[in-house]
Parts: structure tokens; C-alpha cells; sequence
């Protein structure tokens, strides 16, 4: 059996005096996407936050059977952990590669510009949209693009685990389809373990390996993962 490269137990979090995760536990496969559904205010988005260490949480928090609680965001990225929010997150006055050059050398142990260019021919080949737009302002690119732009933000240091909200939200459906044939792309020819929170539930339950129902501050396993979910009436899990 593959081991789980990501295992939570009694994860609790919230905002102030507002409990979302209520003791909340799962457990991700090492090289699976694993896909997150529930109804919205579920805590979906606290989840990826608190796994992050955006934001205080309760609870153990292990990577590869080792503690990432109390590391900070940047000792979490430095871990193989990577967050893609559902916002739009570039830099909209800078170009793209000039995003990916500002996100590579967040990281102190970057390498010098062969590296940088062979990282930025890698994400170029995965999103070809974006070699077309190297030199284009990130804010005066589609929707799409930018969507593209940001997740590959997340990807230019190659993370162990890739933690992607709502990836899809607003964008056409051919581009739905383009992109999470690119998640599991990703996921097949490089083994990133990935969790992909989605309100998309079709097209998720397409690429994800496992699926978690978040609802009322608990996770669970859907027991056959995508093609139980196809069978079944979808607003029972939401």
C-alpha cells in the first residue's frame, strides 16, 4: 500500500472566537491527488490555511512522518509544502517570467539563473499559453492565464505537496478541462501528491485517486473515490 505522505489528526483551527475544523483528521497518499468537497463555509479553504501555517491551529500535523506544527510558512515551503489560494495571487504590473523570477528567489537556498530558466522551460512546457506570454503584464492576461500563472508560482520549486483551492472558479470549460488534465499531468508524470479543493465536482471526481468530504468541521473518506461520487447524488455531500 502507498504510504501517506500527509497525515492530520484532531486538527482544529478557526478565526478569533469562530471554530471551522473541529478535530478534524486525514490522511493523503504519497503521489495521488486527492480531492476536497463539501458546502461552502465547510472550512475547506481553513483546511489548506492551516496546513500552510497561514493561520494558529490544534491539532499534529505530519509530512512525511515528521511534525510541520509551529514551522512557519516559509519553513512549510521549504518542507515541499506549496499553497495556490483561490485569488489570483500574481504581481499584475510585473511580466510573467518576472512572477516566476520574484517567487524563485523567495527561497534562500535558490540557485542562479540556469536553474531559474531551466524551472521557468519546465512550467513553460506545461502551460505553453504562458511562453507565449513571458514578456505580457500578468494583469493584462485572461483569466485563465493568470489562473495558469499562479499555480505555476506554486510550482517553480518543485513542491512535495501541492495544495490547490477552488482552481477552477470562473474560468470557461474548456479551460476547466485543459487545466485539470494538467493537474494530473502533473501528478502522473511527476509524482506530485496533490490536494485540490473544488466546487467543480465533476471534473474533479475525473482526476482525483481519493476523495474527503469536509462537513461540519470533519473530514471523511468517500470510499471509492471518484466513480462512487459519479454514481451517487452529489448534493448529499454538500
Amino acid at each position: 500500500m502507498t504510504p501517506d505522505l500527509l497525515r492530520v489528526t484532531e486538527l482544529s483551527a478557526g478565526y478569533g472566537d469562530h471554530s471551522v475544523l473541529r478535530q478534524a483528521s486525514l490522511s493523503v497518499r504519497a503521489g495521488t491527488v486527492c480531492g476536497l468537497i463539501g458546502p461552502n463555509g465547510a472550512g475547506k479553504t481553513t483546511l489548506l490555511r492551516a496546513l500552510m501555517g497561514l493561520i494558529s491551529s490544534n491539532g499534529e500535523i505530519l509530512l512525511d512522518g515528521s511534525p510541520v506544527n509551529g514551522l512557519t510558512p516559509l519553513a512549510r515551503r521549504l518542507a515541499g509544502i506549496s499553497y495556490v489560494p483561490q485569488e489570483r495571487n500574481v504581481f499584475p504590473n510585473l511580466s510573467v517570467e518576472e512572477n516566476l523570477e520574484v517567487a524563485y528567489r523567495t527561497l534562500p537556498m535558490s540557485a542562479g539563473t540556469p536553474a531559474f530558466r531551466s524551472r521557468c522551460e519546465y512550467l513553460y512546457g506545461l502551460f505553453p499559453r504562458l511562453a507565449e506570454r513571458r514578456l505580457q503584464a500578468a494583469g493584462s492576461m485572461s483569466g485563465g492565464e493568470q489562473r495558469t500563472l499562479a499555480i505555476s508560482l506554486g510550482l517553480v520549486h518543485e513542491p512535495r505537496m501541492l495544495l490547490l483551492d477552488e482552481p477552477t472558479t470562473g474560468l470557461a470549460p474548456l479551460v476547466v478541462h485543459q487545466l485539470m488534465s494538467t493537474i494530473s499531468a502533473l501528478n502522473a508524470e511527476r509524482g506530485v501528491t496533490t490536494i485540490v479543493v473544488e466546487q467543480n465536482i465533476l471534473s474533479l471526481s475525473r482526476i482525483a485517486g481519493d476523495l474527503m468530504v469536509l462537513k461540519d468541521g470533519q473530514c471523511r473518506r468517500l470510499e471509492g473515490g471518484g466513480t462512487a461520487l459519479a454514481s451517487q447524488k452529489i448534493w448529499e455531500y454538500l
